[in-house]
This record gives structure tokens, C-alpha cells and sequence, in this order.
């Protein structure tokens, strides 16, 4: 892929959407192409940070263990996303450990390229703070789906989070598929892994999904909402 297909991708949806089109290229033409295979690490915490990284295709699990427990998966990342602005802003060694579940390809930004532009271009900065703020909408996210008291509904919600699709269908992917097993379902929603694979079962036989080895493929991802959203 050429720099103005990567800038193509990347700007279709996520944070790069919602940026200005002339800082949006000029950070993607500094972007450096890198594939990763099923397994493998981009990003690894207390590793010094070393920049941004732009998702172009793949699916990638974000773990972390911030205290006596982990890693543990925390979520996924897809097309579109991005990772590394904590660390940029704060200077901080990564936070998150990322691998990919499947091969993918991303672009990395050198902190060095981001420097550069944030000298010619303070706002660098805003668009960079915009990004954490993202996230941050997506953790507050993730803890009030937490809340849900409906074991159903609680996996439907992780279920369109971890698939990209919690509120909105995802344009390049009409049935997203997600590289998660049961326990590690029954890890984020604190439920029995036999409460998870009933409800699995359930999801399956409505064909709402569909299932294979360690990953659920959301088949209907519009129904699902809502299903969630009737109480």
C-alpha cells in the first residue's frame, strides 16, 4: 500500500476521521509500514514509547496488568485505531501491551516525526489530546456496560464492543469477527464461563452471531443493539 492509501484507510473512521485532512496527511506521509503475524507484539509495556501506531488492517488485544493481576485482555483494536498518546503526552514508558490475534499491518510515527510537527504546528498537540480523549470515552464505556445487571445483555455489550460496533456498523467489516475465547469473555464480564457459552448458544440459535475456535462473528450487529437496548 502507498502512504495515500494508508492515509485512505486510516481516515475512513476513528480518530483520524474527526482530525483536520491537512494534519491528517502530514502525519500519515511520516508513517513507516510494519506487518505483524498472529502473536506477535507491537507494542509492549515499561518498553520506553517510541511514537504512534495507526492500525490499517488486522485485529489487535490490548492487555495490561496495572496491579497484581494480568496481563489480562482489556479490549481490541481494529482498523482505525490507535495507540501510544498516553505515553507521547505523558512521557511515559507504554502502558499496554499489544499483539495481534491475526495478521495485520499498522504504521508506526516516530516520537521524533511527532516532535517536528508539533514545532511547526502547536495544534499537533490538541489533535493528539483529542485521540486520549477518545479512549477515555471508551473506558468510561467500558465501565458502565460493566453495570449492566442482565448477564444477556452485559455479553451483548462486550460482545459489540470488542467487534468495533458498540453504537455504529463498522462500513469495511458488515459482520466483524472477534479473536476472543470464553474465558477471556468470562473474564471482562465477570461471569461463569458456563453462563457465557448459554448465552453464546442462545445468541447463535437467533442468529445474532455465528461461533468457530476462539472467536464469535457478529452476524447481525444492528439486531444485537437492539436487543440490548430493550429491558
Amino acid at each position: 500500500m502507498t502512504r495515500k492509501d494508508n492515509y485512505v484507510v486510516l481516515r475512513r473512521q476513528g480518530w483520524l476521521s474527526g482530525v483536520p485532512d491537512e494534519f491528517g496527511r502530514e502525519l500519515v506521509s511520516r508513517g513507516a509500514l510494519r506487518k505483524a503475524d498472529t502473536g506477535e507484539y507491537v507494542h509492549r509495556a515499561s518498553n520506553p514509547q517510541d511514537g504512534l501506531r495507526g492500525i490499517l488492517s488486522g485485529a489487535f488485544a490490548i492487555e495490561m496488568a496495572p496491579f497484581e493481576r494480568g496481563p489480562n485482555l482489556l479490549h481490541l483494536f481494529r482498523t482505525g485505531d490507535w495507540m501510544g498518546e498516553i505515553e507521547l503526552i505523558k512521557g511515559l514508558p507504554n502502558v499496554v501491551s499489544v499483539k495481534a490475534t491475526r495478521p495485520g499491518a499498522y504504521i508506526h510515527i516516530a516520537t521524533s516525526d511527532i516532535e517536528e510537527l508539533a514545532l511547526a504546528n502547536p495544534e499537533t498537540w490538541r489533535w493528539i489530546g483529542s485521540l486520549a480523549a477518545d479512549h477515555l470515552m471508551t473506558a468510561m464505556g467500558i465501565m458502565d456496560d460493566l453495570t449492566i445487571r442482565d448477564p444477556s445483555r452485559r455479553i451483548a455489550a462486550l460482545l459489540l464492543r470488542l467487534a468495533g460496533v458498540r453504537s455504529i456498523d463498522n462500513r469495511d467489516e458488515l459482520e466483524p469477527e472477534i479473536d476472543a475465547t470464553q474465558f477471556e469473555l468470562s473474564h471482562l464480564t465477570t461471569l461463569s464461563r458456563a453462563t457465557i457459552a448459554g448465552h453464546l448458544d442462545r445468541f447463535e440459535k437467533a442468529g445474532l452471531i455465528t461461533r468457530s475456535y476462539g472467536k464469535v462473528k457478529i452476524a447481525n450487529p444492528k439486531k444485537l443493539r437492539e436487543y440490548l437496548a430493550t429491558y
